[in-house]
């Protein structure tokens, strides 16, 4: 090949850049643009062609790890470059002159492949319902039309949202006999699966859970605030969604949460959801935890293990979709598969899981599997109202404190028939016995509660407390807020007087 001319020989950095920007071709790939064979090594001042190419720094073991914590975790590309990387990538690809790092087998080769061919086949591709029933297609199951144009992200094909709509739909029919349920979607995004399981589950409670620290909603819960995170696109989307279509039980929590925050979570000691939407989202937690991992003497591996471990512990019923490499890219390189990974999460819960799956495979910048995994034995669920104050902000359409307040909640699910992984479902066994109405019954907590931090002692007195002390606190914690909210109407109301 020959020397390279022109922008290309004289922007040795624009066009290594060019592996971090020209994400729209693969954010997981390597791009080699050869500037002079001899003299030119892949990468930059600003890291090497395997960092920028797989968008996560290299790890540093031993002491050298603990110097780099402090470190920015990523490089930081000026826009003038990115400008330039952009116009490189448009002219490589219609010259052919881009060079991809295989991914399938893991190895570092590059491998010389036509970009057009290559581009939407491997990384935007089919999306396949494994368990559909005959005739059923999966826009059948759709509860709610919404526009693509305001779903998608960083051109995720529409197809994939209504096929893992449909799986997950076509599960909860079978398990959810009971109408009032609650559900976790972490890392609710736009919301998509928060909107369409609130419409299609009307007496279900959804909160959307979004901390804005991946990609389809950018990063701004990496240093922003609360309000930062409530004013992005996802959850604006979301939030007006859920009004427009009147969902009074579709919420959302504007929170990041990290291995501190789920371990916590975890620490009250029964589940605070019936079912926990986990789809593409474990990898930012993973992200922004690896200081948390180091600082509890945990490898990567084991801090990845432990915390899907934990979040296993936060509900009775998971759906659970991983990304491929290099995301969590130590985990791969520990596991054959998603279901390898899962089963050694399962084993660290202490608890027995069924598996059923992959629902869903799904090829979109790798390989992508959706898998069910249900509690053999059912625990006890915190009511609604428990769960709510579980967050310190919840934002929803008017009306849903007193529609949630309304409502009549079980604490476990009864499914109706034994799950395709052949292992039967038991429901925790309901209380014996009447209680006085002249004893007022005792509120213990568990033991060694007094070394929890307040976050675990508030919720372990939840747990501990009865439903209807818990409902008629956020009663009273409702009417005080309209009670501050009418002072503070009242000097404005005095002057139109």
């Amino acid at each position: 090949m020959p020397s390279p001319s022109g922008p290309i020989a004289e922007a040795p950095v624009v066009a290594a850049a060019l592996q971090n920007s020209a994400a729209a071709i693969s954010p997981y790939t390597a791009m080699s643009v050869p500037l002079n064979p001899s003299q030119v090594q892949p990468g930059s001042v600003y890291g090497d062609a395997d960092t920028l190419g797989a968008g996560t720094p290299s790890k540093p073991s031993g002491p050298a790890a603990r110097e780099e914590l402090n470190k920015p975790k990523h490089a930081v590309v000026p826009a003038s470059v990115t400008n330039a990387a952009a116009a490189l990538a448009q002219q490589l690809r219609s010259n052919g002159q881009i060079r991809w790092r295989g991914s399938a087998t893991r190895s570092s080769a590059l491998v010389e492949r036509p970009v057009q061919a290559r581009g939407r086949q491997e990384t935007h591709g089919k999306s396949v319902w494994n368990s559909a029933p005959p005739g059923v297609t999966p826009e059948m199951r759709i509860a709610v039309e919404l526009p693509s144009s305001e779903f998608t992200y960083i051109e995720r094909p529409w197809s994939h949202f209504s096929t893992r709509w449909a799986a997950i739909d076509q599960e909860m029919d079978r398990f959810c006999t009971q109408d009032a349920f609650s559900v976790i979607d972490l890392g609710s995004c736009h919301g998509f699966f928060s909107l369409q399981a609130a419409s299609a589950y009307r007496s279900a409670l959804i909160v959307g859970v979004e901390g804005s620290v991946g990609v389809g909603n950018g990063t701004t819960g990496l240093q922003g605030k609360e309000d930062d995170i409530i004013a992005t696109k996802a959850v604006q989307t979301h939030l007006q969604w859920a009004e427009k279509l009147e969902l009074l039980n579709c919420l959302l929590a504007p929170e990041v949460w990290d291995f501190h925050r789920v371990c916590s979570l975890s620490n009250l000691g029964r589940p605070i959801c019936n079912v926990m939407f986990n789809l593409s989202v474990v990898h930012h937690i993973d992200g922004i935890s690896e200081k948390q991992y180091l600082a509890a003497g945990l490898s990567a591996v084991e801090g990845t293990v432990t915390l899907m471990s934990k979040l296993l512990l936060l509900g009775n019923r998971h759906f659970i979709e991983l990304p491929d490499a290099p995301w969590i890219e130590h985990v791969w390189n520990t596991f054959r598969n998603p279901r390898e990974f899962l089963e050694a999460a399962a084993r660290a819960s202490g608890m027995q899981w069924s598996f059923t799956g992959p629902l869903v495979t799904s090829a979109w910048y790798g390989h992508r599997e959706l898998w069910l995994m249900e509690a053999v034995v059912e625990r006890e669920v915190i009511p609604a109202q428990g769960l709510r104050a579980l967050f310190p902000r919840v934002l929803g359409p008017k009306g849903n404190e007193a529609w949630i307040r309304n409502q009549a909640w079980p604490t476990t699910m009864t499914s109706a028939s034994v799950p395709p992984g052949g292992v039967s479902q038991a429901s925790c066994a309901p209380q014996t016995g009447a209680r006085s109405t002249e004893t007022r019954p005792e509120i213990a907590l568990p033991p060694g509660a007094t070394s929890y931090s307040f976050q675990e002692q508030l919720g372990a007195a939840l747990l501990a407390a009865p439903t209807a002390l818990i409902a008629a606190h956020v009663q009273m914690r409702d009417s005080l807020k309209d009670a501050v909210s009418t002072l503070q109407d009242a000097p404005s109301m005095k002057m139109q007087g």
